[in-house]
């Protein structure tokens, strides 16, 4: 399965080495995305429209039409 991370860089509550960690321990296909200044539960719209059109691509690659 593909793996798709979203972090910030800014989040106090989960550090940017548990995506590390997961990334490091996943096998390919596997991307990751830094959205600098949103917050952990990425609460703001324009955060939010750009995670959702990442996915969105994301799965028109590694499924089937």
């Amino acid at each position: 399965a593909a793996l798709l991370v979203f972090h910030s860089p800014a989040d106090a509550i989960v550090p940017l080495d548990n995506a590390e960690l997961l990334l490091a321990r996943a096998p390919y296909p596997k991307g990751a995305f830094a959205l600098d200044g949103a917050s952990h539960l990425f609460d703001r719209r324009e955060d939010c429209q750009f995670i959702a059109e990442v996915i969105a691509a994301w799965c028109r690659r590694y499924t089937k039409s």
